[in-house]
């Protein structure tokens, strides 16, 4: 989690304090119910916010057979983690950069994920 979404999960938290104490007051109902409901959606919104994330753990492989699922981990390097796909092609996981590495291991940009954990093509 970066500190974008750490961000954004407190201010939903916050949204939620501040919506069931509008709730509480307008419709006349306990704090403790108020809470208890929008807590619930809140949770809700927020396993559905983190399955999307988790979808997008890494972009789908160069020859686009693999997806999200078809990753081992080789291992971790100084320059990041090395990944393979079930299709043999090796990659590179370093921050918010993943690089397809060649035969001789040298890195080519392949793509960078965005603000929002979305990945998009790396045309540095």
């Amino acid at each position: 989690m970066n500190i974008v979404e750490l961000a954004c999960l407190l201010v939903l938290i916050a949204a939620g304090l501040l919506i069931s104490k509008l709730i509480s007051t307008v419709m006349n109902v306990e704090i403790w119910l108020a809470r208890t409901v929008v807590g619930f959606i809140l949770a809700i919104t927020i396993v559905k916010i983190l399955s999307v994330a988790r979808k997008n753990r890494y972009p789908q492989c160069a020859s686009g057979k693999c997806g999200v699922e078809d990753y081992e981990g080789v291992e971790l390097t100084s320059k990041g983690l090395h990944l393979v796909c079930k299709c043999g092609q090796h990659y590179l996981l370093q921050k918010q950069r993943f690089q397809l590495l060649d035969k001789e291991g040298k890195e080519h940009s392949y793509k960078r994920r965005t603000l929002w954990r979305r990945w998009v093509d790396d045309s540095e």
